[in-house]
């Protein structure tokens, strides 16, 4: 038996991330109601006496309570459901073939304390197998002129540096 294709995956995430958005959209609007009622999900109902509040229409607010959780708990399995999907489109697009790791084209020799690399936990010994647009591809042999150029044009600039977990 054969998994779906790949556009029929990708039409089936789409659809359940409409039905995310759709559920997003009526949490915050029930959110807005509790909000009018001067309350929250966790706003006490009863005063210091025990007795119902009188500035806060008790039934609404715990109606919406109900509903806000039960919304929760479908967006919660919709959620599942396209992390599902999402692994279903790669698997399609993929034609059920092992994703090719990428070879590193360095390695860190060193990494000041404090610097960016540190914070973002880059350690001695990572080889990194991209660096913004630099990779073993962009270097067929193993020279690294346009590593130095490319850092320096990156100063104080974020980006993702992809390590290798391999080694």
């Amino acid at each position: 038996m054969t998994g779906p294709s790949h556009e029929e995956a990708v039409a089936n995430a789409q659809l359940l991330m409409k039905q995310k958005d759709n559920l997003e959209a009526q949490i915050r609007a029930l959110e807005e109601v509790l909000a009018s009622q001067n309350c929250d999900m966790t706003s006490q109902l009863t005063d210091a006496e025990g007795f119902p509040r009188g500035d806060v229409d008790v039934y609404t607010v715990r109606n919406t309570r109900v509903q806000i959780l039960r919304l929760r708990n479908d967006h919660s399995a919709v959620m599942k459901s396209i992390e599902n999907a999402l692994a279903n489109v790669f698997k399609a697009g993929s034609g059920g073939t092992p994703v090719t790791l990428a070879l590193p084209f360095a390695r860190v020799d060193s990494v000041a304390p404090g610097s960016p690399a540190s914070e973002g936990g880059a350690q001695a010994g990572d080889e990194v197998t991209k660096f913004g647009v630099i990779s073993k591809a962009s270097h067929p042999t193993n020279t690294l002129g346009k590593l130095p150029e490319a850092v320096v044009e990156n100063v104080r600039q974020s980006h993702y540096i992809e390590p290798d977990s391999r080694h």
